[in-house]
């Protein structure tokens, strides 16, 4: 069972210790939780969506402007060989250009890093993605001050990378469209219109159990997060986000709306040792046609400087198991990585390549 925290309390009261404990056992044991108290308020996230729904709304060829050469940037839309549903996503960093990095302070060698990120000619979108994208952040901050604690360092401890970090945010939205139902729109209809069809990422929507949880089909395949750490919040008709646990076996996330559901990326792995565990998952295909599901994700990394190597109160009689990398090296190392899997495995379609990022 995917355990649920509270993480309310402030980090370095006597509750706080506890909660410290409580998240450094999930790291350890499964790499997934989900956090209650986070303090994002409703109306943020409420806002969010509507953006989202309003957006991937648009014609496809006019969301095709918003392609970027890099995967982490701008619109995409793929679908996974043999797959009947179509997987959206709208995805931004923190530090949204190289002009903007330097002005930061972030030394030249590296710029390229920050590729300038397309965004949709509506304002009110880029407000609400934007405040939705700083609240998550700073749960994320939280959270690494949980980590600190239950790394035996002092809370404070991971502040310095994080003073720009160059987290992504993406909106994901996973529609299996009905062949019997011509009318059955691909894309989701802007929930303020009355005139159109039920909002597809309301809050209330009701989820609906997988039957099969090893034979379902699979929209986004098993994979381990790139980052330190990986905040989600979801909404849809049916609950698909699936973990595999180290030993085989698979358990399902439940949507809660009051809930951030939060996974440790394979940075936070490094920089650990492997105690805690960047656990694989996927997301399953809707069971019936016509089901959606929708998850706003912020990816939490920290400076593009920032040295990760194993630390020393995580170092056993084995050593330590990587050598130091940061997220500027580490991001053209995962993204080759994730290419060849995908070109190898032949898992999705891409409509936008999976490639290194580009230089210059």
């Amino acid at each position: 069972m995917i355990p649920v925290i509270d993480i309310s309390p402030d980090v370095d009261s006597p509750a706080g210790a506890q909660v410290a404990a409580a998240i450094g056992r999930a790291c350890r044991e499964i790499g997934f939780f989900q956090v209650v108290g986070h303090g994002v308020p409703a109306a943020v996230i409420d806002s969010a969506y509507a953006a989202v729904a309003r957006f991937l709304a648009w014609p496809t060829e006019e969301k095709a402007r918003l392609e970027h050469p890099h995967p982490f940037r701008g619109w995409s839309s793929h679908r996974r060989v043999g797959c009947d549903t179509d997987m959206q996503r709208f995805q931004a960093c923190a530090v949204p250009s190289a002009a903007e990095a330097a002005a930061l302070g972030v030394e030249e060698r590296y710029l390229d890093y920050f590729q300038l990120c397309p965004w949709p000619d509506d304002v009110a979108f880029q407000e609400a993605f934007s405040a939705h994208f700083a609240a998550v952040r700073a749960v994320g901050r939280t959270l690494m001050s949980y980590f600190a604690v239950t790394l035996g360092l002092p809370s404070d401890y991971f502040a310095p990378a994080l003073r720009h970090d160059v987290s992504d945010m993406a909106a994901n939205h996973y529609h299996r469209a009905d062949p019997a139902d011509p009318a059955d729109p691909a894309d989701p209809a802007d929930p303020t219109d009355p005139t159109g069809p039920a909002d597809p990422i309301a809050a209330d929507a009701h989820p609906v159990e997988a039957a099969d949880l090893d034979t379902i089909d699979i929209v986004l395949p098993e994979h381990a997060d790139s980052g330190m750490l990986t905040l989600l919040h979801q909404r849809g008709d049916y609950d698909g986000l699936q973990v595999r646990l180290l030993d085989g076996e698979v358990l399902t996330v439940p949507v809660r709306d009051d809930a951030l559901v939060v996974n440790v990326g394979l940075l936070m792995s490094r920089w650990t040792n492997d105690q805690f565990l960047a656990t694989r998952h996927r997301v399953a295909v809707p069971p019936r046609p016509g089901m959606t599901r929708t998850s706003l994700t912020t990816f939490c990394y920290p400076a593009v400087d920032t040295v990760i190597e194993p630390l020393a109160t995580c170092v056993g009689a084995d050593g330590p198991h990587y050598g130091p990398v940061t997220p500027y090296g580490w991001e053209a190392q995962y993204l080759a990585a994730q290419a060849a899997q995908y070109a190898a495995n032949g898992e999705l379609t891409p409509r936008v390549p999976l490639a290194p990022r580009q230089r210059g």
